[in-house]
This record gives C-alpha cells, sequence and structure tokens, in this order.
C-alpha cells in the first residue's frame, strides 16, 4: 500500500510541476508594437503631449545609449506612440531623426 501511495505521489508531483512548465513553453510569442517615425506621426495628426530629457547616465543605463535622450510622447485621440531620440537630435529638430521609421512604438 505504502509503494501505491508513493507512486501516485510521484506522478502527482511530475504531473503538477513538469507539464505546466511543457504548456508554459508554448504559450505564443508576443507581436511587436509597430514602429513609426516622428515625421509621419505628426503628419497624421498626433500631438506631442510631452517630452522627457533622460541625462546621458540614465540613458546609458537605461537605452545603452551614449548620449542623453529625449523620450516623445505623442497622442490622437485613444492612440499614443512613444518615441526617443537623442536629445540633441529633438532639440535641432533633425530631419534624419524625425524620419527613422524605428523610432516610435504605437500602443492603441
Amino acid at each position: 500500500m505504502k509503494i501505491l501511495v508513493a507512486v501516485f505521489s510521484f506522478f502527482g508531483v511530475f504531473l503538477g510541476l513538469v507539464v505546466p512548465m511543457a504548456f508554459a513553453q508554448q504559450q505564443p510569442v508576443p507581436v511587436a508594437a509597430p514602429k513609426s517615425s516622428v515625421a509621419a506621426l505628426l503628419q497624421q495628426g498626433y500631438e506631442v503631449k510631452d517630452v522627457t530629457a533622460v541625462p546621458r547616465d540614465e540613458a546609458k543605463a537605461a537605452f545603452q545609449q551614449t548620449d542623453s535622450q529625449a523620450v516623445i510622447t505623442l497622442q490622437k485621440g485613444t492612440k499614443v506612440a512613444i518615441c526617443t531620440m537623442a536629445l540633441l537630435n529633438w532639440a535641432l529638430a533633425n530631419p534624419p531623426s524625425f524620419n527613422n521609421a524605428t523610432l516610435c512604438y504605437l500602443q492603441e
């Protein structure tokens, strides 16, 4: 009887630990957020709601960037876009940065 209980306990632990891990590995991979450029978003009617300057030390830790960064929040209705670029490029309205379609993440 004790052997039977031990076998069932083993299978209970096996099913409780191994099976959930197998299912956890099969979850769908999240889809990356769509990207756009600051220029394209402004042309679509997005408005700049906030610009946050991130000093060089914090930018290095958070973004792996060597320059100070600007985090720009744009909004159009319920849609929000978050863009990051070098603070100097934002201040000078640098066209290559404003047209770079990889700097903004769209959220709906």
